[in-house]
């Protein structure tokens, strides 16, 4: 019977991630099992380093990060850190855009209603119905939102640029992270 066990430095003194991890390796007969301990409990007042396990990019400023004890959201003038234990799940829904439906299926018909009538202007005419076309096709179109659902039963919505397999693969990543085991 052979064992082996790797340990990292004393805490605190050269070690990178600030998680310290155990990994042995027991053999048994001719099968050899490895077993790796990953303690993910911090307490505050050890004041641990925050590991970057994933990175993802939603649109020009806009980005998500996923560490070891939050996901830290970054909208440019703004930033939110949630931490793990909140968090239930994360989702990437599609929605379709209700006020510009909305404003847009009311501007074109009105607008084209009265410029059929002679009650404006042929170009402002026009111009109110292409608007109003223009906006209703928006709304339709619609985009893609992180929906982030918390355990309290609430959730926060940030807007992607588009579906693309790097966001996919980073909702993918916090879902199984976050999953009993």
């Amino acid at each position: 019977m052979t064992t082996t066990q790797t340990t990292p430095p004393i805490f605190g003194l050269g070690v990178d991630s600030g998680v310290p991890k155990f990994s042995r390796s027991i053999v048994t007969g001719a099968i050899a099992k490895p077993m790796v301990h990953d303690y993910t409990f911090y307490f505050n007042w050890l004041q641990q380093t925050e590991d970057v396990l994933a990175e993802c990019q939603l649109s020009g400023k806009e980005a998500m990060q996923l560490t070891n004890k939050h996901l830290h959201i970054d909208l440019g003038h703004r930033q939110k850190a949630l931490p793990l234990n909140q968090l239930q799940n994360l989702e990437l829904v599609f929605k379709r855009l209700m006020f510009p439906l909305l404003v847009g299926g009311i501007v074109a018909p009105i607008s084209l209603v009265a410029l059929l009538n002679g009650l404006l202007a042929p170009l402002i005419g026009i111009g109110l119905s292409s608007v109003g076309l223009s906006l209703l096709y928006y709304g339709w179109v619609g985009t893609y939102q992180i929906r982030v659902n918390l355990k309290s039963a609430t959730f926060l919505a940030y807007f992607a640029d588009s579906k693309t397999a790097q966001i996919e693969r980073f909702i993918e990543k916090i879902n199984r992270r976050l999953q009993p085991t």
